[in-house]
C-alpha cells in the first residue's frame, strides 16, 4: 500500500485519547500514562521488527565489506545492497527503554506521577532525533523541504524535559521533595 500509519501519528492519537479518556472518568493523567508507556515502548520494540521483514526504513549504504552482517546491516533486496540496521538499534533501544521504565515503576513505586511518562517522551524523542538524520531519504517525510520526523522528534524530546520538569517542580511544591 506505499505506507501506513507512522508511529509519530499513533503517538499523537494515543495521547489526545488517553488525555481524553482521563478527563472524562477523572483519572491523573500522568499516573495513566506511566503505567501506559512500558507496554507502549514494549509495542514499539516488537513493531520495529515489521519494518525488517518489509525491508524498510533503513539506515544508509554500507560499502565496507567487514561490515556488512547482522545486526550492524541488513541485505535491502530491492536495491541489492546493504544498509545500517535502524530497525535494529531502534527496536533494542526502546526494549531496554521498557526495561528500564518497568523496574523504574516497579521499584520507585512513591516516585511521582510523570517521571515514566516524561522519561517516555525524553528517551523516545532523542532516538528518533539522533535516528532521522540518518535514515535513508527515501524514508524521511519532508514537505516543504522540512524534515517532519526530525521536527516532531525534537518537539517530543522538549516536550518530555519540560514534562519532566513540570513533575520533579510540582512534586517539590507539593510533597518538600523532588522525589518520592
Amino acid at each position: 500500500r506505499q505506507g501506513g500509519l507512522s508511529i509519530m501519528g499513533g503517538i499523537l492519537g494515543g495521547a489526545a485519547s488517553v488525555a481524553i479518556i482521563c478527563w472524562v472518568k477523572k483519572v491523573n493523567f500522568f499516573r495513566a500514562g506511566d503505567c501506559i508507556v512500558v507496554g507502549l515502548l514494549l509495542a514499539q520494540s516488537i513493531g520495529r521488527w515489521g519494518n525488517f521483514v518489509n525491508q524498510e526504513v533503513y539506515g544508509g549504504l554500507v560499502t565496507n565489506e567487514a561490515l556488512q552482517f547482522f545486526p550492524i546491516s541488513v541485505f535491502i533486496e530491492a536495491s541489492n545492497e546493504w544498509h545500517y540496521a535502524f530497525f535494529f538499534y531502534e527496536s533494542m533501544v526502546t526494549l531496554l527503554a521498557a526495561i528500564a521504565l518497568f523496574l523504574n515503576a516497579w521499584f520507585n513505586p512513591k516516585k511521582p506521577n510523570g517521571i515514566n511518562t516524561a522519561c517516555y517522551f525524553i528517551i523516545y524523542g532523542l532516538t528518533r532525533a539522533i535516528m532521522e538524520p540518518l535514515r535513508d531519504s527515501s524514508f524521511i517525510l519532508n514537505g516543504g523541504g522540512i524534515p517532519w520526523s526530525f521536527v516532531f522528534s525534537l518537539v517530543l524530546l522538549a516536550g518530555g524535559l519540560g514534562l519532566l520538569g513540570y513533575v520533579l517542580i510540582n512534586n517539590q511544591r507539593k510533597e518538600g521533595q523532588l522525589l518520592g
